[in-house]
């Protein structure tokens, strides 16, 4: 679709965002409680507002810990991979967040994303999921590596 492949379970929703075209958009993937989505653009947006992946990356890392109801943020892995030919980056983070009335009680959350430029396709891809619960990544931490190893972001 689009010029671009991922694998994914079977089993799976998939929707696409009604706003997606073959230059821009968004997927999710879903499944009882679980939802991972694939994002795309032109790479030309970021590299006109980035002038690296690692800083692409760095700034959405920066973005998720300034949020407001953040009160603890802890990476838990960062790594190169190569996929689809290209370098990406792959990066886990456990947050706690402030919920409820004054934000008086937590709830902790797991993101994992991965990021990668493609030159060929000129479009940029993020995949990420986000879990609710401490320890929620474990369940999909496979389908989640699978399928960030099977984006196919160019023919």
């Amino acid at each position: 679709m689009y010029g671009f492949g991922i694998e994914y379970p079977n089993t799976w929703e998939v929707e696409i965002g009604p706003r997606s075209t073959p230059t821009s958009g968004d997927l999710a993937f879903r499944t009882r409680g679980i939802r991972i989505f694939l994002s795309w653009g032109p790479l030309q947006e970021k590299k006109e507002k980035f002038d690296s992946l690692d800083s692409q990356v760095a700034d959405s890392i920066k973005r998720m810990q300034k949020s407001s109801d953040v009160r603890k943020f802890e990476i838990v892995d960062h790594k190169e991979m190569i996929v689809g030919g290209h370098r990406a980056l792959f990066n886990s983070a456990r947050l706690t967040l402030g919920v409820g009335l004054m934000a008086m009680k937590a709830s902790k959350r797991e993101v994992c994303s991965l990021h990668l430029y493609c030159e060929e396709s000129q479009k940029f891809f993020a995949l990420y999921v986000d879990g609710i619960g401490e320890g929620t990544l474990v369940m999909v931490s496979e389908i989640f590596t699978h399928m960030s190893e099977a984006l196919k972001c160019h023919s």
